[in-house]
């Protein structure tokens, strides 16, 4: 079940209108229920999966809690942690293992003139096999750990398990994110007692301006992207640039409008989920732009991997170390791929430069004015950003190395175009991009003047009655139909 699917705009009234009914003492049963039919609507195995995952870790939690001596809580944590990196790693790695192993040993037997047997390489012996990657897997063990190392720490465990089982399987941020901290959500449990008009308000902006940006972007720049990455060789320099920039307005709209469905779900449900999107691409470092993009997977990198490694505290070359390290397993963690490895590796070297640059430019005095300029703080570094997240994403959207190196070719040694870039512009002037773009601006710029300049004055208009908002929100959602492709793209991160 997708959050753009019409079998989600019929789910979710429903388990909102049912557990607002409910009294208090069924209202978290109900929502167990809910997340459950809505994680095996996909695939009904993998609910099985979701609750011996979900059984391990409250288990586990409450063994840490209750041992007293240190050493035997460390061995509790550690076999905990062991047992859902090694559920992800079967899931998500297997294959990539066995790709690597067998590729690596047809290029030995190459340059090593040896000739391997037929069988050996064969798909029933060394080659991939039928794993299906249980959807979000990844987020709901990233919350698992997290859970079981704050136990260590010294937080309290969820003892009720079914509190337990709603914060592993609650469906707003049960496939994407974002990664709840389990101190936050458990603490908002119970106090739902009364039907919140604020937040429901809230939540039906977030839900419809995520469906504008998931449906009316993100899903028609899809077919531009496509274009240019299916081909890399025939892009020439203009494709390369603008099939970039346009996946890197697909990810941030398909990705900030599935947060945005799932923090306006959750709202309507009476809970606040933590933001993941804080405007990226206007970033004015590399640094920046990790404390605006995917927030939730950032503080967790950093609050459960760089800082355990050591973090800033042991010399300068070990907090080098330990940023390359945090964010070639962060590559890692987005895709079994040698092409997330690096990408991971190009953010981490690129946080290495941005710290060695900000180090050197505060010791000469010319570079250090220079940054405190307007036009250095405002836009050129803005700019500057905006390439290197741009460079990062060829990496991440590419098949494979090669096409990668194929793109960045393009890019900045001068290709002709191949005859794609007739075909790319032809993509966009006659999509409905130029026309989901201008809305999507007015309505940006509306709502910062609305905001920021006419609270003041206390129009009327501002503030409609009922019946005139429901036809202003079907309204919305008519617009938002008729700008929709023909053809339903799933989420990029659902991959994850």
């Amino acid at each position: 079940m997708l959050f753009n699917s019409l079998e989600y705009c019929i789910f979710l009234p429903i388990v909102v209108l049912v557990y607002w009914l409910l009294p208090k003492v069924l209202k978290v049963p109900f929502l167990v229920i809910a997340s459950y039919f809505f994680y095996m609507s996909w695939m009904k195995v993998y609910g099985l999966l979701l609750f011996g995952l979900t059984a391990i870790n409250y288990a586990f939690g409450l063994i840490i809690a209750n041992l007293k001596k240190n050493e035997f809580k460390r061995l509790a944590l550690i076999i905990g942690i062991t047992l859902n990196i090694g559920c992800l790693a079967i899931f998500k790695y297997t294959n990539f293992i066995l790709d690597s192993i067998k590729e690596s040993i047809l290029y030995l037997s190459q340059i090593l003139h040896i000739a391997v047997p037929i069988n050996f390489t064969s798909d029933f012996i060394c080659g991939s096999l039928p794993i299906v990657l249980p959807l979000g897997i990844s987020f709901f063990v990233f919350e698992f750990i997290h859970y079981l190392t704050d136990i260590r720490a010294g937080q309290a465990p969820i003892r009720n398990p079914l509190r337990f089982s709603l914060f592993a399987s609650f469906f707003p941020s049960q496939i994407a994110g974002p990664i709840k901290r389990y101190e936050d959500f458990d603490g908002q449990v119970g106090k739902q007692t009364k039907f919140n008009k604020q937040m429901c308000t809230q939540g039906i902006v977030l839900i419809t301006q995520g469906m504008f940006k998931k449906v009316a972007l993100g899903d028609n720049l899809a077919p531009i992207v496509n274009a240019g990455y299916a081909n890399p060789q025939l892009m020439g320099t203009a494709d390369a640039w603008l099939c970039t920039i346009a996946f890197a307005l697909q990810i941030y709209y398909d990705f900030s409008g599935y947060t945005d469905i799932g923090l306006g779900s959750a709202k309507l449900l009476g809970f606040n989920l933590p933001i993941n999107f804080n405007m990226p691409y206007l970033a004015t470092s590399l640094q920046d732009f990790w404390h605006r993009w995917h927030i939730s997977l950032s503080t967790w990198l950093r609050d459960y991997l760089y800082i355990p490694l050591g973090g800033s505290k042991k010399g300068s070359f070990n907090t080098l170390r330990n940023l390359v390290i945090t964010m070639l397993l962060g590559g890692l963690w987005h895709g079994a791929s040698w092409h997330f490895m690096f990408w991971g590796a190009f953010h981490g070297i690129g946080l290495v430069l941005n710290r060695l640059l900000e180090q050197a430019t505060s010791k000469i005095v010319v570079l250090n004015a220079f940054s405190k300029t307007w036009l250095w703080s405002t836009i050129g570094s803005r700019i500057f950003t905006f390439i290197i997240v741009l460079m990062s994403w060829v990496l991440f959207r590419a098949d494979n190395m090669h096409d990668a190196m194929t793109v960045y070719q393009s890019m900045f040694f001068y290709e002709p175009s191949h005859g794609l870039e007739s075909s790319i512009a032809d993509l966009f002037l006659h999509s409905v991009l130029p026309t989901a773009f201008l809305i999507y601006s007015m309505t940006y710029f509306s709502h910062w003047l609305i905001s920021n300049k006419l609270p003041q004055l206390n129009l009327k208009w501002l503030n409609p009655p009922l019946p005139a908002r429901i036809l202003i929100l079907a309204g919305i959602y008519l617009l938002i139909i008729g700008l929709a492709p023909p053809v339903c793209v799933p989420f990029i991160y659902f991959q994850f």
